[in-house]
């Protein structure tokens, strides 16, 4: 007898390859890449040798000793691009997103995260 997980439990063959998972890559795109900032959200990016767009979210603990708050920061970003990577970035592009302190004190909601991150991406040139 085989046992597969059900469908919303398994990883998406896409979403794996979407994710910057290794140390050396965000080291590159923090040394090589650019940079792009407000006192919220600070975005990275830098090209890639790959035929779609990555991405890293960094929610550290000095933001919220709690790790649901910090994976709802992950989230919103995450969600947030995977809505709007084709429209916001070029091809070929791995992007790091760093949600400052600052975030907590004035109290984001999802939408207001969800602004911030569209008006930083628009100085990105393309």
């Amino acid at each position: 007898m085989i046992l597969t997980l059900p469908a919303s439990r398994q990883a998406s063959p896409h979403q794996q390859f979407k994710r910057l998972i290794r140390p050396s890559d965000y080291r590159r795109i923090y040394r090589q890449g650019h940079r792009v900032a407000d006192h919220l959200i600070r975005l990275y990016y830098a090209p890639n040798q790959r035929k779609h767009n990555r991405l890293g979210v960094v929610v550290s603990k000095r933001i919220s000793k709690k790790a649901t708050e910090r994976n709802w920061y992950k989230r919103v970003v995450k969600e947030w691009f995977r809505q709007h990577a084709r429209l916001c970035f070029v091809v070929h592009q791995d992007v790091v997103v760093v949600v400052v302190k600052a975030t907590l004190t004035t109290k984001l909601g999802s939408a207001g995260m969800r602004q911030e991150l569209a008006r930083l991406s628009q100085q990105i040139p393309k």
